[in-house]
């Protein structure tokens, strides 16, 4: 057989599987299976900051990093298109069960769930925008960092507690 009618049946079998392979990314995702993140984990909640400083410590180290984490991903995500917001939305998911799975005392309960119910606030917008709900998920997110402020200022105050009481830095 000669190289050249190698080549050709080579092309005949090929070019429909390449032609088939091209045209499969270009399929618009199914409006019939809406993207969603991973729901949160169930959040721990237990301990009294009186008796054991440390899991206040621990909490707040936790929660402080990764709530900033969290803030700074999702004012980044706000800037992706629907494909690129994919990816973002299970990281941000998965930063918010790790925050909801660390052990928090009790003077920390209304910070925790204020966090938890802003990273769920922004989840819920980005699979709203993914899924075509609403136009943009600017002006939401845009809100959602007073939130995080107000978040914030609630760790600082309980950073100040238990340096205050404990003696920690």
């Amino acid at each position: 057989m000669t190289a050249n009618l190698r080549f050709w049946r080579w092309l005949i079998v090929a070019a429909p599987l390449v032609l088939a392979a091209c045209a499969l990314g270009d399929l618009p995702m199914s409006d019939d299976v809406a993207v969603t993140a991973a729901p949160i984990a169930t959040p721990i909640f237990g301990g009294e900051c009186d008796l054991n400083p440390n899991l206040l410590a621990g909490w707040l180290q936790t929660t402080t990093i990764l709530a900033e984490e969290f803030n700074v991903g999702m004012n980044q995500a706000a800037a992706l298109n629907r494909v690129e917001l994919v990816d973002r939305l299970n990281e941000l998911a998965r930063l918010r069960s790790v925050i909801a799975e660390t052990p928090t005392p009790d003077c920390a309960v209304d910070t925790q769930i204020l966090l938890l119910s802003s990273m769920s606030a922004a989840i819920e917008t980005f699979e709203r925008y993914i899924n075509g709900e609403i136009d943009s998920p600017t002006t939401e997110i845009v809100d959602l960092n007073d939130r995080f402020d107000q978040v914030s200022s609630m760790q600082q105050g309980l950073l100040s507690i238990l340096q205050e009481r404990f003696g920690r830095n």
